[in-house]
């Protein structure tokens, strides 16, 4: 009975450390709505990181060559950017050896909106 206490004990022990919070990516809004003939879709979004440890880091659109901003000695960061997309693209944060800590995809929805029916039959005016 003992033992079955103590090992009680310790897993519930063991529940109660917390567990290390993971790094957080979060980017809104994720897409862009446009119709074929508005393309570039212009738009602003809210990117947001946090981490545990301070890093330094950079953030960069996958497509392009150079980063975005660079950011030294961050925890957490919060960017707003004007983007002109004409492709879904992805968005990353990169350590300065440019090794990808995380990322995130941003669409671009074409819009195109019904097509209009033809009226058929008569116009009938019952009233």
């Amino acid at each position: 009975m003992g033992k079955r206490m103590s090992l009680l004990f310790l897993l519930s022990q063991l529940c109660i450390v917390p567990l290390a919070m993971a790094d957080q990516l979060n980017v809104a809004p994720k897409a862009c709505a446009t119709s074929s003939e508005a393309l570039p879709c212009r738009f602003s979004i809210s990117v947001h990181y946090q981490t545990e440890t301070e890093q330094n880091l950079c953030l960069w659109l996958k497509h392009e060559a150079q980063p975005r901003r660079c950011y030294t000695g961050m925890k957490e960061l919060s960017e707003e950017l004007s983007l002109a997309l004409e492709k879904d693209a992805t968005i990353e944060i990169r350590d300065m050896n440019s090794r990808v800590l995380l990322s995130t995809q941003v669409s671009v929805v074409l819009f195109q909106p019904p097509q209009k029916r033809k009226r058929r039959g008569l116009n009938w005016d019952l009233l």
